[in-house]
């Protein structure tokens, strides 16, 4: 962490003689970014500084203020273009932030989680239950969207919520600056998290943020099938090379808005294909469809919990279903965050371009081997027999798989009279009937 109440006067590293005899003058809150003012006492630049909180942790970026040279040793332009872009182009338009104290503290951390892109912001809030534990002392102020309050913990003792969109999030805004200054102004100490984009999942209590709990795996052999396709508009399951070449090249030229029907028809009819043959094999199975883009129909089978933009109490309703779960299948992204972290299990179709980001978009919820079992990726070009099988195997064999890889079975190498081995057996008998 970062303390900037009281002020430290040496924050940062000059970018151009890499002194680190410098002077912060100002942190700034413009949105997704918090910046350092400073001058070097070395070379006489003046320039901000990225501090390092979020993916500038990794990415950190600097510009001289008078000459308006960037320093960006790192070049990740998808994060950096942003940040320079918005500080050479700020805006004043008034922005609605409101401060909610739930608990009066004097010594805080400030969690910035502001983002342009959901599963960023999902996966900064998350880094709130890691200050929690390790700064019991410290009272924990959490500055997120407004869309997003419904996921901050109780035990957070102030919300900023910032009424803006996400898009808007890209831009460096004084309003928004000028009325987060204000707040820290009225706190004794100030510590900055660092809110690393990349929170630590095994041990996260998801209840502690949505207020569902997730799939109890004790439970799991004693429900029947429920398996939820998660559903998304604009990253479709494209089953093979020449026709996600085309979806690309309508995208590319203009045409994919009247032509987009199809390819929904397409993915709709495989998802219905894995239903169906899922449903073969266990005929009372419950299959939900749950996400955003109401886009054709499925058969009267299929539970249809699709929206076009969804509230609070259908957000609620979806964790429901996914911690009803047994596996949620859905195509790489943020998408499945919520439903990896509620559900038991998961399979995801992952595309070739996004291996880079693997795991980055899952909740995980075991340790291990019972970690690789419960969580499947497997190519975007699968068949719906595939996806169907992989679900299968996961509800078919985790009984068998929990009773030879228990740990508790090692507890047993006294047991001269093979009364466990022989209650293993007849698990193992009854299972294999099934």
């Amino acid at each position: 962490m970062i303390t900037i109440v009281p002020t430290q006067k040496r924050l940062t590293e000059c970018p151009n003689c890499n002194s680190t005899n410098t002077e912060t003058k100002r942190i700034l809150f413009p949105g997704i970014h918090v910046v350092s003012e400073n001058v070097c006492k070395d070379c006489s630049l003046t320039f901000i500084q990225d501090l390092p909180v979020g993916h500038a942790c990794y990415y950190p970026v600097s510009i001289d203020t008078r000459s308006q040279k960037v320093y960006d040793p790192y070049a990740v332009d998808w994060f950096t273009k942003n940040f320079v872009h918005s500080y050479f182009n700020q805006e004043s338009s008034p922005v609605k932030i409101e401060r909610v104290i739930r608990k009066e503290q004097s010594d805080v951390i400030i969690i910035n989680c502001l983002d342009y892109l959901y599963g960023h912001v999902l996966l900064k809030l998350f880094n709130v239950y890691f200050y929690k534990r390790q700064h019991p002392d410290l009272g924990l102020v959490v500055i997120v969207p407004k869309n997003y309050v419904w996921l901050v913990p109780d035990y957070v003792d102030e919300v900023w919520s910032v009424d803006l969109k996400l898009s808007q999030f890209k831009k460096w805004n004084t309003s928004l600056d000028d009325q987060v200054q204000a707040f820290v102004a009225t706190f004794k100490t100030v510590q900055l998290a660092y809110n690393f984009p990349h929170a630590y999942t095994e041990d996260l209590p998801i209840q502690d943020f949505t207020k569902v709990s997730p799939f109890l795996i004790e439970s799991f052999d004693k429900k029947i099938l429920t398996a939820t396709f998660i559903y998304r508009t604009d990253r479709l399951w494209h089953q093979n090379k020449l026709e996600y070449f085309t979806y690309l090249v309508c995208r590319k030229i203009g045409l994919l808005k009247y032509i987009d029907a199809l390819f929904f028809h397409i993915q709709n009819q495989r998802i219905e294909k894995v239903e169906t043959l899922l449903r073969a094999q266990y005929p009372s199975m419950i299959f939900n469809v749950a996400g955003l883009g109401k886009v054709g129909s499925f058969n009267s089978r299929i539970n249809d919990l699709r929206v076009l933009t969804p509230d609070i109490e259908k957000e609620l309703e979806w964790c429901r279903v996914y911690a009803e779960s047994h596996v949620v299948i859905g195509v790489h992204g943020s998408n499945m965050l919520l439903p990896t972290g509620h559900a038991a299990a998961f399979v995801e179709l992952l595309p070739m371009d996004r291996t880079g980001n693997l795991t980055q978009d899952i909740i995980t919820r075991y340790k291990g081997r019972v970690a690789l079992f419960m969580g499947r990726f497997i190519s975007d070009r699968s068949t719906p027999a595939l996806v169907a099988g992989q679900v299968a195997a996961i509800y078919k064999g985790w009984p068998l798989f929990n009773l030879y890889t228990s740990p508790s079975n090692h507890t047993y190498e006294l047991d001269e009279n093979q009364t466990f081995l022989r209650s293993i057996r007849t698990k193992i008998r009854s299972f294999l009937k099934r």
